[in-house]
Order: C-alpha cells, then structure tokens, then sequence
C-alpha cells in the first residue's frame, strides 16, 4: 500500500507500507545481499544467506504459515519503519504504524488463489469498490524505552500503546497502467512538520537519491559543493578586485570596506579576468540546479521538488478522512 497525503499548506505525508508483520533482514546491506541471493543461480545461495543472516527465519516462518487472503480491500499494511512524532509539548515519540482493513478477512488456500488468475485482486477490488466505499483504519504504534527502533526485523510487543489516527476511504480505482500513482516515488523520507526519521536505516536507503545513478549522485554533491564556494567566493572576488585597483568598497548605509590588497594594475586585471569567467560558472550551475528540480518534480516524481518548492505544488485532495 502506497499512500501520499497532502495539506493545503503544501505539505506532504508519503508511506509505503506491506503485508508482513515483520521485514525479511535487519538492515539495507543484508537486503541487498538477499536480492542477490535471491537472483543466484546458485542452487546454495538462499540457504547461505539464510545461515549469515538468522533473523530471516523469523521473517520464512511467517512467509510458510502467513494466512492467504483474496482481497486487498482484507489485507492488513504494516509500515515497518520505525519514525520519530513531535508532540504539542515537543515531546518525542517513536513510532510505527498500520492500517487496518475494515473489511473481514477470509483466508483463502495457495490452491484456490492459483486458479484465480494473476490480476484477480486487481479486479475484485475494482468491482467491490463500484460496490461501495472501502475503509481501513490508520493505528500508530508506540514504542516503550527499549524497543528495537533501528531493525524492521524485529516486531515489538503486543503490549504497546496504539492510537487510531485516521480513517482511509477508498472511494474509486483507478488502472494502475496510466493512473496517477504510476510515477510517484513513494519516498518514507518525505514528512510533514511534525514527523522525522528516526534511527532506522532503511528510509534514507529507500530514500529518492538511494537509486540515482553514481554518476549522477556524483555531480549532484560537486555541483552543491561548487555553488557553495562560488557563493562565498565571488564577493571576495570582487572585493579583492577593487581593492587593487583602489576603487571604495561602499555598501548599503555607506559604511566602507577596508582595502584587502594591495594597488595593482596586474593584479587587478587578473581578478576581473577571474570575477568574469567565474560569473558565467556561477549562473551555469544556477541553472543547472534550476534543470535539475525540473527533473524531480517532471520525471522523476520523487519529492525532492516539493521539498524544495517554498509554495504548494498540489491541489489535490488527501486520501485520509
């Protein structure tokens, strides 16, 4: 279940949640190293990784005996990531969260889902939605002193404090193909005023940048870095630049500057032939940076933009109740 709740103030909420009361691997590295496994046409591989990792047995057993259900509109969404809530007081608190389906589930054999086609769900929650509104029930989680917060693999007690939040109302489906879920990252790190990581890993590894080509992720970081020194840099500059040349440094209010060069018509020359070319660097990376938010927001779709955006960028309405 993906979900991206918007306020009007243009903030947004975006979390993707899964059926599991447990994640398989206790962090980002041992994922990747399952991927990997699961990928092998080694006939060892998954029992190899399966002995380097033993918290995914928790995660096999549940996959074995885990109940079978026919529809989405039954299926209970755990968010498995652990973040941190800001209280009125400022009070911190650690949670997770789930939604809980209104709807009773049915368990349904593997051999009777088997017969049932590959895009029954698809269907079935299409007709019973014509049928009327589907409901499930947003519950947080709280964690206690102690509790695991940094590993999915990890379930903490039944015990623990709940507070039902919010209620989602599915009203109408739209075709996965061209619908307007296609292109959103559901990225965990993009939070509203209130809400923060927490010590978890896997957000930051889930997070928008986390799959961005090297060489991207590479001229992103020189870019910023770039930008940051020339924004410094060019007022020294300029600066430097006329106190060679012995022209008044006057700034607003007509306070003056003291000279931090000496008089120098070489040096002089040389810093306005650096403060030229330096202007064009400067307003190339401006732009660059301007392309590449276009490029968030457009293609990628990932929040970044409207991290960025200091406006709402969406006027739609948030799928929570």
């Amino acid at each position: 279940m993906g979900l991206r709740i918007s306020t009007p103030d243009g903030q947004e909420w975006r979390s993707a949640m899964i059926n599991p009361p447990i994640f398989a691997v206790s962090t980002p590295q041992a994922f990747y190293e399952l991927l990997l496994a699961a990928a092998s046409k080694d006939p060892d591989a998954m029992r190899t990784f399966a002995a380097a990792h033993p918290e995914f047995a928790a995660f096999g057993a549940w996959a074995k005996s885990g109940p079978w259900i026919g529809s989405y509109a039954e299926e209970r969404y755990n968010g498995l990531n652990s973040f941190v809530f800001t209280d009125s007081s400022g009070a911190e608190h650690t949670v997770r969260w789930s939604l809980l389906p209104a709807a009773q589930p049915v368990s349904v054999s593997p051999d009777d889902l088997a017969k049932r086609g590959p895009n029954f769900r698809e269907q079935e929650i299409t007709e019973r939605v014509r049928g009327g509104p589907q409901r499930w029930t947003l519950v947080v989680t709280v964690a206690d002193p102690g509790d695991t917060t940094a590993d999915p693999s990890k379930a903490w007690p039944e015990n623990r404090r709940t507070v039902e939040v919010a209620t989602l109302t599915v009203q109408q489906i739209a075709p996965e193909r061209d619908g307007p879920c296609r292109d959103i990252n559901f990225d965990p790190t993009v939070l509203p005023s209130g809400m923060r990581t927490s010590n978890d890993p896997f957000p930051a590894t889930r997070s928008s940048g986390a799959d961005l080509p090297e060489p991207m992720k590479l001229a992103a970081q020189l870019s910023h870095h770039a930008l940051y020194v020339l924004m410094i840099g060019m007022p020294l500059l300029g600066w430097g630049m006329l106190s060679a040349a012995a022209y008044p440094v006057v700034l607003f209010g007509g306070a003056r500057l003291p000279a931090i060069l000496p008089q120098s018509d070489g040096l002089h020359m040389l810093l306005w032939s650096a403060h030229f070319y330096l202007a064009f660097v400067f307003f190339a990376l401006v732009l660059l940076h301007i392309a590449a938010a276009l490029f968030h927001a457009l293609v990628r779709r990932d929040g970044v933009f409207e991290a960025m955006a200091p406006v709402p960028t969406h006027h739609e309405v948030a799928p929570a109740e």
